[in-house]
């Protein structure tokens, strides 16, 4: 089981790292994308160096995880500000941007502080970080729809990709952690085929 985690993430880090590359020397240069994929090629290369680590946890890369999906969102939020109000100044005065930010923000310090998690945990006798992402899972997949209707029908064949990818990404997630949650345990069996999806 390790070695297919091993090389499933190991698969998502090349393609992350590759698409990386493409970007960064590619001359219509788009920042918030870059950024969202530094932070996933990050995210797979600590869950892959995780898998070969005796002292470094699965657990621990959630709060990687947790700032891909930060990433994810600026970026679908810029694209969404653009698209409307032609500008991405909109995008850091809207409520539901600050109320977005400051949830990832406290699922990133419960997931960054172990006495705080095990205090909420023992509070509510629940793992937060499933909920939290399944959470972000959900919110990813309402921004993709958002973003997909709210595209002029000349110009989606643009997005078309990205929506279906992204799309693809949020709907494993939503998978392997409303189970999670729901047996209050990670379920490896889904979440060790997460790098592939991504890749």
């Amino acid at each position: 089981m390790e070695n297919y985690i091993y090389y499933s993430y190991l698969t998502a880090s090349v393609a992350y790292v590759t698409l990386f590359v493409f970007v960064v020397f590619n001359k219509n240069r788009h920042y918030p994308f870059i950024i969202a994929v530094l932070c996933s090629a990050i995210w797979s290369t600590s869950v892959t160096f995780a898998t070969k680590s005796s002292h470094y946890f699965y657990a621990d890369t959630l709060a990687h995880e947790t700032i891909r999906n930060g990433a994810w969102f600026f970026l679908l939020g810029a694209l969404l500000s653009k698209q409307r109000y032609n500008n991405y100044k909109q995008l850091f005065k809207g409520h539901t941007s600050i109320a977005i930010t400051t949830f990832v923000l406290i699922i990133l310090c419960l997931e960054s502080f172990p006495e705080s998690l095990k205090l909420v945990t023992t509070v509510i006798d629940a793992d937060p970080r499933f909920a939290g992402h399944v959470v972000f899972a959900v919110l990813g997949l309402i921004l993709v729809e958002q973003l997909y209707r709210s595209t002029p029908l000349k110009q989606r064949w643009n997005l078309k990709f990205l929506c279906i990818s992204l799309g693809a990404v949020f709907a494993v997630d939503l998978l392997v952690y409303s189970k999670s949650l729901l047996f209050n345990h990670l379920d490896f069996a889904l979440w060790q085929s997460r790098g592939v999806t991504n890749a």
